[in-house]
């Protein structure tokens, strides 16, 4: 059926009856307009009666209407108490019932009643074992762990559902996901992988592969706080004895992973074997900001080095100043302390461009 078919009725009513309001002879509707075995009412002025004490003259007449016609009553607002008062004796109120010779009706919303009762919190509901309803507060299992973030520079109440949460809840030890990572922050290190997902009927699980951890081969790391955040992302520190100190910022979509080391003997292990460890040369670079040509002076960039693993996986780890690593099966190490920062990046499924689009930002990561 088309949508003439199905509206044609609809509209043949629609103008008989502005028709009839209007005081105008109602037109008859063509059969055509009318489906088969249907019957079309026509309402007329003469079938159609106004409501009870309005008069026929004053329905039909709209320029009339600007007063209220004779023996209705119009409630105002200062009525209200006393209209109220009668709609909560009973459903239907007429005015002829109160001393007024005009009828007029007014509707008082339908009592619901069980529902009332089970839900007022001043009498018994079945919905609480017998007791009042009421709402009441729950705390949370999982709280926050004050020993795992700087009070003086993060004041409660925390925010919630933030993406790194998990490092202020419970141990601390659960994962965080600056995507495209994985970051687990210890006590003395910080674990980075590249996430490989586990997809089955049931459920899509996310782990770590070609796994880091950096840290402290001193041992002089021994603790981990939040100590900073904001719309984005969040700032962990590692403090110890003396002053060695190692600070990290995490925020999604980061191409490296940036700490900044200061008094720190810096050890790099993995879980896989290291299969290669390769210089990559630094090239003279330019870069075109909003203010002006910027050109990078070889000397001035971080030393790089590509690693690959014997998962095929292959890293760009950068320093500045120059960590000459040493290697020992899946292990790097510097010798001494050392102040600087090292950056790690996965280089993806296209290691050799990525490295060329890598080496423009090397060195580039949020202080504050």
């Amino acid at each position: 059926m088309h949508f003439r078919e199905i509206l044609a009725p609809a509209l043949a009513v629609l103008a008989v009856n502005m028709h009839s309001v209007l005081g105008s002879p109602a037109p008859v509707p063509d059969a055509s307009q009318v489906e088969a075995g249907k019957q079309l009412r026509i309402s007329t002025p003469e079938s159609t009666a106004p409501p009870a004490g309005i008069s026929l003259d004053y329905a039909l007449h709209p320029a009339r209407r600007a007063q209220p016609p004779t023996g209705v009553y119009l409630s105002g607002p200062k009525d209200r108490s006393a209209m109220n008062e009668q709609d909560s004796q009973a459903d239907f109120i007429r005015k002829s019932d109160v001393g007024s010779a005009a009828p007029v009706y007014r509707k008082q919303a339908p009592a619901i009643k069980g529902i009332t009762s089970v839900l007022d919190s001043n009498q018994q509901s079945p919905l609480n074992g017998g007791n009042p309803l009421a709402f009441k507060s729950q705390k949370h299992p999982y709280v926050p762990n004050t020993s795992l973030f700087d009070s003086s520079t993060i004041k409660l109440p925390l925010a919630t559902n933030k993406w790194w949460q998990n490092l202020i809840v419970e141990k601390g030890v659960d994962p965080i996901h600056p995507y495209p990572y994985i970051v687990y922050c210890n006590t003395n290190s910080t674990k980075i992988g590249f996430p490989k997902f586990t997809v089955a009927p049931e459920h899509v699980t996310s782990d770590m592969s070609s796994e880091w951890e950096l840290g402290d081969a001193s041992g002089a790391l021994t603790q981990r706080k939040v100590t900073n955040t904001d719309a984005l992302g969040v700032e962990v520190t590692w403090t110890g004895s003396g002053s060695a100190q190692m600070r990290s910022r995490f925020y999604k979509g980061m191409p490296f992973q940036t700490f900044e080391l200061k008094g720190v003997t810096p050890i790099l292990r993995t879980t896989n074997a290291i299969i290669n460890v390769e210089p990559v040369q630094r090239a003279v670079l330019s870069a075109r900001n909003t203010e002006a040509q910027v050109t990078t002076d070889a000397a001035d960039m971080p030393a790089m080095s590509k690693i690959t693993l014997n998962d095929n996986s292959q890293w760009l780890v950068a320093s500045k100043p120059e960590i000459k690593w040493k290697q020992n099966e899946g292990t790097l190490t510097q010798q001494g302390a050392y102040t600087g920062f090292v950056q790690l990046a996965h280089l993806g499924d296209q290691p050799q461009n990525n490295i060329n689009v890598l080496q423009q930002y090397v060195g580039t990561y949020p202080i504050e």
